[in-house]
């Protein structure tokens, strides 16, 4: 590694470390958030560590449970993306970019800070995804605050008052907000090219402990996807909100067998549903099951190894290499540029 990449290299470990303190004192101010912006800092360490198995299993479950602020989702899902890219895993890749793309239709990554083959390959995930909204309309939202997470169909979109694009249909839109009970509003585009303006009202949040109840759901592996009534749904805290009635559930992960089944809710009352997902014989999930014990062993030592990785760099670096100015371009939340990309996996066309 010549002094040049050195360099860069320490630069951004000496910002990662001020972004981690200034994390914790204006960006993090509940201990929730403050978690969850460590696991972020971790995974993006392990990202340009090489460490792509370590990055994806802190990203897999940070990005369905619903609490990461649009920037933090947007930032997780780019390198979760990456990280499937960089093993090879080429469909893995285009879904979790498709999320990105279904989060802000105007998404992007920045072939700057990630391989070019990554960057094709989400190039490839957003064409085909806004190919497939053949017949689409536009949602106008207001008076959701900026603070508010919306989720519509169960997939998050990016907190906006500029209209975005939705398929022509029925839609099932649910608002959140940190303190408040969420909400749950049903909207329908009839027509092709259809704007759709929706307000939300400050007694929407008032009333919204009224009229729905709480879904509770357990899930083993902690990264299962969650249908209810078929429709994608994500959970915060591994909670949710639903209309009052009988619905049914899907659970389901690559290497296991998905389980159904069907629960009530009641207005007002928390109805609790427990999912644990067994391996498929001969599957990777039943082989490295003994995974679970050091992924969890890395989420508590990780905070630690990036202050003494910032420390090594800084007694490595021995304030040597002449002129210390150009860095260079550094990645999201100023991390320096990713190790050399792998040759591309079935990424182009």
């Amino acid at each position: 590694m010549n002094n040049h990449f050195k360099r860069r290299i320490l630069t951004g470990r000496l910002f990662l470390a001020y972004f981690a303190f200034a994390s914790v004192s204006v960006l993090y101010p509940n201990r929730q958030a403050r978690a969850q912006g460590n696991v972020l800092e971790q995974a993006q360490n392990a990202y340009y560590d090489a460490k792509f198995d370590d990055c994806i299993t802190l990203l897999a479950p940070l990005v369905v449970t619903g609490n990461l602020s649009d920037v933090q989702l947007d930032t997780a899902l780019q390198f979760l993306g990456a990280a499937h890219q960089q093993k090879g895993d080429v469909s893995k890749a285009r879904e979790t970019f498709q999320d990105l793309v279904t989060f802000d239709n105007n998404a992007q990554i920045d072939e700057r800070f990630f391989p070019a083959d990554a960057v094709t390959v989400f190039q490839e995930a957003k064409r085909d995804y806004l190919a497939s909204l053949d017949k689409v309309g536009f949602f106008k939202i207001s008076g959701q605050g900026p603070d508010a997470h919306i989720l519509i169909d169960g997939k998050r979109r990016k907190n906006t008052e500029d209209p975005f694009k939705v398929a022509v249909g029925k839609h099932r839109l649910e608002f959140r907000k940190a303190g408040q009970t969420p909400f749950v509003r049903e909207a329908e585009l009839k027509r092709q090219g259809e704007t759709v303006a929706i307000q939300v009202r400050d007694e929407d949040w008032q009333g919204a402990a009224m009229a729905l109840g709480t879904l509770i759901m357990v899930l083993d592996p902690l990264d299962a996807a969650v249908e209810i009534d078929g429709r994608p749904v994500s959970l915060a805290e591994g909670k949710t909100e639903l209309v009052p009635g009988k619905h049914t559930y899907r659970v389901s992960r690559d290497g296991y067998a998905d389980k159904t089944g069907s629960f009530e809710v009641k207005t007002g009352k928390t109805a609790t549903v427990s999912a644990k997902l067994k391996p498929v014989s001969g599957t990777r999930a039943e082989v490295t099951g003994e995974k679970k014990s050091s992924s969890k062993k890395f989420l508590y030592i990780g905070a630690a190894a990036v202050g003494v990785a910032a420390i090594v760099a800084v007694a490595a670096a021995g304030g040597g290499g002449e002129g210390g100015g150009n860095g260079g371009p550094t990645g999201p939340l100023g991390f320096p540029p990713p190790p050399p990309s792998k040759p591309a996996v079935g990424g182009g066309r």
